[in-house]
């Protein structure tokens, strides 16, 4: 996935999830990582998220590496409710941020 295709997918999350706004270090792990990601594998997966799920993705939650790619990503402990993993990686929006 290109930086471009990476932003692209970044900026989908914040439209879709517009009560949250992505960690400068959330968007800066993205962008490390994206060479190493299959976009249209990783698209397919927050697609499918967003069905899902009123929070936003984790990366860990819909990244999809390259075959032969072999990464860490920090571990959430999945116990925690979906509200308060996210905060992992995104805050909330103020009323504010929302409406300027």
């Amino acid at each position: 996935m290109t930086k471009k295709e990476a932003f692209d997918l970044l900026t989908l999350i914040e439209i879709v999830y517009s009560y949250w706004v992505m960690k400068s270090e959330a968007v800066s792990n993205w962008l490390k990582l994206c060479e190493s990601m299959d976009h249209e594998d990783v698209k397919r997966n927050l697609l499918n998220h967003v069905k899902h799920s009123p929070y936003p993705p984790l990366l860990e939650e819909i990244a999809v590496f390259k075959e032969g790619s072999i990464y860490l990503l920090d571990g959430i402990d999945d116990h925690q409710n979906p509200s308060s993993r996210c905060l992992h990686e995104y805050s909330q929006r103020t009323e504010r941020q929302i409406h300027h």
